[in-house]
């Protein structure tokens, strides 16, 4: 806002503050990006067989405090342990797994803004740039 004049003033609805974990999957989720269940081969036996009714179905759909139930980890929340151990299985102990969910262009788009200073190393840890940022 350069003038000062109410018409240029931008409203959003949805106002993402942060480039965090959380801040980054919102954003790429309001963009119309889901995560689906696309495998439930995780070592940790529990998580595997709550996994399994939800194979190819939508993760924002699902209960997903039952399927977090149990999970430990350096976070309190249990939905970042659940997306955390679902993206990137066992990692904390050196494991190198194919992650058990893939985002799929599936939901609706919704008009937002995120503030924040972009890192393509932190948004990599996360998603594949190409997914991100085109070509580049």
């Amino acid at each position: 806002m350069k003038s000062g004049n109410s018409s240029d003033v931008v409203y959003k609805e949805v106002v993402i503050i942060g480039n965090g974990p959380s801040g980054i999957a919102l954003s790429f989720m309001l963009s119309g990006n889901l995560p689906f269940l696309i495998s439930d081969s995780h070592p940790d036996d529990m998580l595997s067989m709550r996994l399994r009714s939800g194979i190819n179905q939508c993760l924002v759909n699902q209960d997903l405090g039952h399927l977090a139930a149990g999970l430990e980890g350096r976070s309190t929340n249990p939905v970042s342990l659940l997306l955390d151990s679902l993206l990137h299985p066992c990692a904390d102990i050196g494991m190198e797994m194919e992650p058990l969910v893939e985002f799929k262009k599936a939901g609706v788009e919704h008009e937002h803004i995120q503030t924040f200073r972009w890192s393509r190393i932190q948004m990599g840890q996360f998603f594949d740039i190409k997914q991100i940022d085109g070509n580049r």
